[in-house]
């Protein structure tokens, strides 16, 4: 299934002008967007404040902490009325180990219509750290097993249940106690005692990530350690969900990327994928997950197989598609449509009708219950490239409107998710900035980072070396992350992709060029299963990874530089520089990816030196990698400083990276 279609057709008025005479370049397209923006007379200054008439969207701070109560009767303030034959309890998990997931079963006596309605039945756990004295409520969820066939959902297996989970932070002894809320009602069961064991001191725990508080370009673990993304998307399977965890002696997409150097992927709840609600199989119905049990229990899968490879996932959990009739338009399968028994006329409408509102708050709960306290989950993200939707009649109302939904959605996340609350994100195309939706998400403070999808085709040729330093730096005015979560040569598909670039240099080029935008993370490559897997192209990962192993990002403080060449005509330097490690991107940038043959056969550069009178004081130990990992070099004898105008470059193709570690100190 081809995901992008709008970079080769323009299929609206805007896209005519964005692929037509419009803007040349990223900075074009910015200003154009910001420029578009004032005409309207949005403020794209600070979206956090945005109004509409038209959205009945209930106060967030008078929603329950966990759902919207249930509507009938008035029980919102009574007390919980203990009654332990309300509830039976499965087993009692005696492996719960701290920094990983920990999971207990129960059932209750009572048969709502829909359990994952909280209107309806509001299933919340409170869980206490008896020796810390803390404690928090997590949402519980409606499951149902599944008998594990080679790694797939086979048969539904066994009664319906509700679990909960919950990821303790510390060894020693926990409490669990149900509450439940109806409309007549509310119920709590007697407290459950586990004992959590301490994590093995060689597996341990460095928390969830979250941005850096001082260097706000770069994510850390909450320990302290660092974190920087190296992977690619890897949103939905082909056959089965063993597309990702492997079967039998095929390892999986998973596997093949942690074996070679990556630590992060980025996965849609795409409708023919893990999306817990859409208008198929037979049963379905807006709102009850009952009918897509099966891919929950495959997401499960995904997130226990990322956890033990070390890979962390950003899980998004709408795409454009779904509410779009002209980019990669799924609006007429859509259950929210009237045609297929919903209550909308317009995909549109999904963004300010308050029943919609209400469902989307309930599937939100519902994925914070199930996979919020997964240890791999890195960050949540509302939608994929939101600007694809349809537009407003009105269209100077389209940042006003996504600006709002993102604000209360994204506040709604933080909420629920507690006490975790991990980071939450959006996405927009190339596309988005013309309509001021950079300005109305990535401003918003319960946006933790901001990220950048670009493509380009036969016509707009993605300029990678000039276009990604330009996006970076554009996007740096949010003052936070910006991750590089889409890049591509050519956005119709792989085989386009082939066409403009057979040696894969352009592939190359998108994962190393972020990095010195600086950007938080590695360049991510949409064509996963079509593109990387059956070429092989794993191996371009870990070269970089490679290269910045170890690096502390935050604490570096990196500054940007271009030193100087003897070859200033096909030779550019792109460099970062920091208190106790710079690195150094020389590439022949007179070689262009779509010039290249499927005989990759690039220039041989020799004899070119690089000057590094930009380096910070001090001595410095040199070592150059082949960015592409096929051979090694020696450590530079002795050590390098900012004296050094022409040092050596080995004989290289295409490109070549240099890593200097100071050996005197920080600065």
């Amino acid at each position: 299934m081809l995901k992008k279609t709008v970079a080769i057709g323009c299929v609206t008025l805007i896209l005519a002008l964005a692929c037509g005479s419009g803007p040349d370049s990223p900075d074009d397209a910015i200003d154009a967007g910001q420029d578009a923006v004032e005409d309207t007379g949005i403020d794209s200054g600070d979206k956090d404040t945005f109004e509409l008439d038209s959205i009945d969207d209930p106060d967030i701070a008078q929603i329950d902490a966990f759902g919207d109560v249930p509507s009938d009767g008035d029980v919102a303030d009574l007390p919980y009325t203990v009654n332990p034959d309300f509830f039976q309890f499965g087993p009692i998990p005696t492996d719960c180990v701290s920094g990983a997931r920990c999971e207990v079963a129960f059932t209750i006596d009572a048969e709502p219509d829909n359990p994952f309605d909280p209107g309806e039945i509001m299933v919340d756990v409170e869980i206490s750290d008896v020796t810390q004295g803390d404690s928090f409520t997590r949402p519980a969820f409606y499951y149902q097993g599944f008998v594990d066939n080679d790694g797939a959902p086979g048969q539904q297996y066994g009664t319906p249940e509700w679990r909960v989970r919950f990821r303790p932070d510390t060894a020693g002894a926990w409490t669990v106690t149900v509450l439940t809320t109806t409309a007549d009602d509310r119920i709590s069961s007697n407290q459950v005692e586990i004992e959590v064991l301490s994590r093995p001191l060689e597996s341990p725990w460095h928390g969830q990530i979250v941005r850096h508080d001082t260097d706000r370009r770069y994510l850390i673990f909450e320990d302290g350690a660092p974190f920087f993304p190296v992977g690619e998307n890897m949103c939905w399977w082909n056959a089965d969900v063993t597309d990702y965890t492997g079967l039998g002696d095929e390892p999986g997409w998973m596997r093949k990327l942690a074996d070679n150097g990556g630590n992060f992927i980025r996965l849609w709840m795409a409708t023919w994928g893990f999306s817990p609600e859409w208008s198929y199989p037979e049963g379905s119905r807006l709102g009850d997950y009952s009918a897509r049990q099966d891919r929950a229990w495959a997401l499960d899968r995904v997130f226990e197989r990322a956890d033990e490879l070390g890979l962390m996932v950003q899980l998004c959990m709408f795409s454009h598609g779904q509410f779009s009739t002209q980019n990669n338009p799924e609006w007429d399968a859509n259950p929210y449509n009237v045609s297929n028994g919903g209550f909308l006329n317009d995909p549109r409408d999904f963004f300010t009708d308050p029943e919609a509102m209400r469902l989307t708050r309930n599937r939100l709960r519902y994925i914070v219950a199930r996979w919020g306290a997964e240890p791999a989950l890195m960050a949540w993200e509302l939608f994929n490239e939101i600007d694809l939707t349809d537009i407003p009649e009105d269209a100077s109302q389209f940042a006003v409107i996504q600006g709002e939904w993102h604000r209360t959605m994204a506040a709604w996340l933080k909420r629920i998710d507690a006490p975790y609350r991990h980071m939450v994100t959006s996405s927009i195309s190339s596309f988005g900035t013309f309509w001021g939706l950079d300005e109305a998400v990535f401003s918003l403070d319960d946006i933790d980072f901001a990220q950048v999808h670009h493509y380009g085709n036969e016509v707009l040729r993605f300029n990678i070396v000039d276009e990604v330093p330009r996006l970076a730096q554009s996007y740096a005015r949010f003052d936070k992350p910006v991750f590089f979560a889409e890049l591509g040569v050519h956005s119709a598909g792989p085989a386009e992709t082939a066409a403009i670039d057979p040696s894969f240099i352009g592939l190359h080029d998108l994962i190393w060029a972020p990095v010195f935008g600086p950007s938080a993370g590695s360049g991510m490559t949409w064509w996963w299963d079509n593109y990387i897997d059956p070429n092989d192209q794993y191996y371009q990962f870990k070269a970089l990874a490679d290269f910045v192993a170890g690096i502390d990002w935050a604490l570096e403080a990196f500054v940007t530089a271009r030193p100087d060449t003897s070859d200033t005509t096909n030779l550019t330097a792109f460099a970062l520089y920091g208190n106790t490690t710079a690195l150094v991107w020389v590439k022949n940038t007179a070689e262009d990816y779509s010039t290249l043959t499927e005989a990759a056969d690039p220039a041989f550069i020799e004899g070119a030196t690089l000057d590094l009178s930009g380096l910070p004081d001090g001595n410095w130990n040199a070592q150059w990698f082949d960015s592409f990992g096929y051979t090694s070099h020696a450590r530079v004898e002795g050590t390098v400083d900012h004296t050094v105008t022409a040092l050596p470059v080995p004989g290289f193709s295409h490109d070549i990276a240099l890593r200097l570690s100071r050996t005197d100190g920080a600065r």
